[in-house]
C-alpha cells in the first residue's frame, strides 16, 4: 500500500489516506504513477481554468465565474473526515467543476463505490472531459463521463460526471441516495426547488 495523502490535523497529528491494496492507478490503466498524487498530477496538472478575459459567462441565466478556487487534496481529506466518509458508500458532488474532488475521492476512498459529479457549466465540464480522456478506461461523451472498475465482481466502483442542471436529474439523485453531498454552487433557484432537491 502506498500513502495517498498526508495532512497535518489541527492537533499536530498526521493523518494519511491510504490507497487501496489493489493499486487503483493500475486498474485505471495509468502507467508510471505510483501514488494518488502522481495520478492527480498526470490527469489535472496542465488543465487550466480559462483566462480572465473569459472569466464570466451566463449558464442557464446565472452569471458564474469560471475562475474559482478548487478544494485541494488536504482539504478533501479534512472534509471527508468531517463528513464521515469511512462509513459512506456514495457521494454526490454538485458543482463538480473539472472533477478534482470527485476523482481524488475515487482514488483514495475505496469504500465509496458510487461517486457522481454534476456540473452545469459547459466550459467547466469540458475541462473535466479533457482530464478524464487521459484515463484509458474512461468512457467520455459530450455530456457524460463514466469510469467503472470491477477488481472483483462484488466490488464494482463507478465514477460518473454529468453536464446537467442537478434539478433536472432528481430521479437519478434519488436512486443514488448519496451518503455525502458536496454542494459547492451558487444557489439561484427558489426555496421550493431547494426543498425538492433535499427530499
Amino acid at each position: 500500500m502506498g500513502l495517498c495523502w498526508c495532512s497535518q490535523v489541527d492537533d499536530g497529528t498526521k493523518r494519511g489516506v491510504v490507497m487501496p491494496a489493489n493499486d487503483i492507478h493500475l486498474n485505471l490503466e495509468i502507467k508510471g504513477c505510483g501514488t494518488a498524487e502522481d495520478v492527480m498530477r498526470y490527469v489535472f496538472d496542465d488543465i487550466e481554468m480559462p483566462k480572465p478575459g473569459k472569466s464570466h459567462m451566463r449558464v442557464n441565466g446565472v452569471c458564474t465565474s469560471l475562475l474559482y478556487g478548487e478544494i485541494l487534496p488536504e482539504g478533501i481529506v479534512k472534509a471527508m473526515d468531517l463528513l464521515g466518509a469511512e462509513n459512506a458508500t456514495s457521494l454526490l458532488d454538485v458543482g463538480s467543476g473539472r472533477g478534482t474532488l470527485a476523482f481524488f475521492t475515487f482514488l483514495c476512498y475505496p469504500q465509496i463505490t458510487q461517486i457522481t459529479g454534476v456540473e452545469i457549466s459547459e466550459a467547466r465540464f469540458n475541462l473535466c472531459t479533457k482530464a478524464m480522456k487521459r484515463i484509458p478506461c474512461a468512457e467520455v461523451s459530450k455530456n457524460h463521463v463514466d469510469i467503472t472498475l470491477a477488481p472483483e465482481p462484488e466490488k464494482t466502483r463507478r465514477l460518473s460526471f454529468f453536464k446537467q442542471n442537478v434539478m433536472k436529474m432528481l430521479d437519478h439523485v434519488r436512486k443514488l441516495s448519496p451518503d455525502i453531498v458536496i454542494f459547492d454552487v451558487e444557489i439561484n433557484f427558489g426555496s421550493d426547488e431547494l426543498v425538492r432537491f433535499c427530499n
